[in-house]
C-alpha cells in the first residue's frame, strides 16, 4: 500500500466517524430551519480536509482520485457543507498562485452562481483566467432547493473579483470540476440509500417473513446495487483520468451516468419502503432529495449529454475514433475555459 493510500485510508475512517457523530436527522432538519451547523463547520475545519488537495501527492496530498472517494463519503452523510466545493478551489487557487482566503469558497459557472450555505468567496472561471470573488457585497437572491437547504443566486455579470490569474492548463472549468464533484456526491448518496434500503427489507415483514426474502424485492435492490456500482464506477474513472491529464469527456459521462443512477435509485428506494420513506421521521428523503438536487447541479445530465453529443458529432476521425479515444484525450483549451 502506497503512502497516499494509507493517507485516504486514515482520512476516510476519521471522516466517517466525524460525519456519523455529528450529522444525523435533528441536525438536518434543523438545518433546513434556517440553522447553521456551527459544531460540525467548526469539527471540520479542525480536521483540516480543506487544503488536502491543495498540497500535492509529492509533499503528502490528495491525488484527485483519492479526493473522489472523500467526495463519495461526503454524499453517504449529506454532509451540510461545501467541503468538496472549498478543496477543488483551493487546489485551483494553489496552481493558479493565488493565496486561499480562509472560509468556505463555493464554484461558480457562467454570470450567477447558485450555492447552498453562504460561501465566503466564489470561484470562477472566465476567459482563460481563475476569478476569485467574495461574496460580501453580492447581489444575492434565495432561492427554494429540492433539499430545503439554504441556497442563493449570485449576480456575477459586473463583479470585479479579489484575485486573478491564469487557469491552470492542467485542470478543467469549474463546470465541469463541480459536475465532478457532484457525481461522486450522487454515487455515496446512492450508497447510503442501497444501505438504507437493504436494512428496511430486512426488517419490514409482509405476509410472515421479511420483504427482502421476496424475488421481487431482491431484483429491485440488485438493480439499486448496481446503480451505485456504475456511478461509482464513472465518477472514479473520471478523476483518475484528470491524475493522469487525461481527463477528455469523462467529466461529462460521469456526470451524465450519476444523474441516471439519482433517477433509478431514488423511485427504486422508495418503492422498497413505500409511504414511510416520505415522512419526516424517515432519513431516507434526506438522501434521495439531495439525489435531485444534485442531478441538476452544474448542469443536469440532459446537459451534459447534449455537450458529449455535439463533441461526437464534431470529432475529427468520426464517431468510433471519439468512443475509443476521445473520451479520454486532454481537453481541449476551448473546453477548459
Amino acid at each position: 500500500m502506497s503512502g497516499n493510500d494509507d493517507l485516504l485510508t486514515m482520512l476516510s475512517d476519521q471522516a466517517g466517524r466525524l460525519f456519523g457523530d455529528l450529522i444525523d436527522r435533528e441536525l438536518l432538519v434543523s438545518i433546513e430551519a434556517g440553522e447553521r451547523p456551527a459544531a460540525l463547520a467548526e469539527a471540520v475545519e479542525a480536521f483540516g480536509l480543506a487544503d488536502a488537495l491543495a498540497i500535492t501527492p509529492e509533499d503528502g496530498g490528495l491525488r484527485f482520485a483519492d479526493a473522489g472517494a472523500l467526495f463519495a463519503l461526503f454524499g453517504y452523510h449529506a454532509v451540510p457543507l461545501p467541503i468538496g466545493e472549498t478543496m477543488l478551489a483551493r487546489c485551483v487557487l494553489a496552481r493558479a498562485g493565488i493565496e486561499a482566503p480562509a472560509g468556505a469558497i463555493g464554484l461558480a459557472n457562467g454570470d450567477s452562481a447558485s450555492v447552498g450555505f453562504a460561501p465566503e468567496h466564489l470561484l470562477l472561471s472566465r476567459d482563460g483566467k481563475v476569478h476569485l470573488i467574495p461574496t460580501d457585497g453580492l447581489a444575492a437572491e434565495a432561492q427554494a432547493s429540492i433539499s430545503r437547504q439554504p441556497r442563493a443566486l449570485f449576480d456575477l455579470t459586473t463583479v470585479a473579483p479579489l484575485a486573478e490569474a491564469a487557469w491552470p492548463n492542467a485542470l478543467p472549468d469549474t463546470a465541469t470540476l463541480g459536475a465532478m464533484l457532484r457525481a461522486s456526491q450522487i454515487a455515496g448518496a446512492v450508497g447510503r440509500v442501497l444501505t438504507l434500503s437493504v436494512e428496511y427489507a430486512n426488517v419490514r415483514q409482509q405476509f410472515g417473513r421479511p420483504i427482502g426474502r421476496f424475488q421481487a424485492v431482491q431484483q429491485l435492490l440488485a438493480k439499486l446495487a448496481a446503480e451505485a456500482a456504475a456511478a461509482r464506477s464513472a465518477a472514479d474513472v473520471a478523476w483518475a483520468a484528470l491524475d493522469a491529464g487525461q481527463l477528455g469527456h469523462a467529466g461529462a459521462i460521469a456526470k451524465i451516468r450519476a444523474g441516471e443512477a439519482a433517477r433509478i435509485a431514488a423511485a427504486i428506494a422508495h418503492q422498497v419502503h413505500g409511504a414511510i420513506g416520505v415522512t419526516d421521521e424517515h432519513m431516507l428523503h434526506y438522501f434521495t432529495r439531495r439525489l435531485w438536487e444534485w442531478r441538476l447541479d452544474f448542469g443536469s445530465d440532459g446537459h451534459w449529454a447534449e455537450r458529449l453529443g455535439r463533441a461526437a458529432r464534431e470529432a475529427e476521425g468520426g464517431l468510433w475514433q471519439f468512443l475509443t479515444t476521445g473520451c479520454g484525450a486532454p481537453q481541449s483549451a476551448k473546453e477548459t475555459t
